[in-house]
């Protein structure tokens, strides 16, 4: 995740890593947050995105699987 913060610094708002229970079908989520959603579909055509997409293989031995979440509701 450091690497997509150095890599978008003016377009990431926030990052997050979270493990999940043991039983779940998936031991690691991540949640990252754009400035626009254009910030986010430019990642992977983008030269930065590329270089992030080829460094995971170095932490995963399956591809991300990407969803787009709309908030709606919440607070501050």
């Amino acid at each position: 995740m450091p690497l997509i913060a150095k890599s978008f610094p003016s377009t990431l708002l926030s990052w997050e890593v979270n493990t999940l229970p043991s039983d779940a079908p998936f031991c690691i989520q991540a949640q990252v947050e754009w400035t626009t959603e254009e910030a986010f579909a430019s990642l992977p055509t983008s030269e930065a995105g590329q270089k992030i997409f080829a460094d995971v293989p170095n932490f995963s031995t399956e591809a991300p699987i990407f969803m787009k979440l709309q908030a709606v509701a919440g607070s501050a």
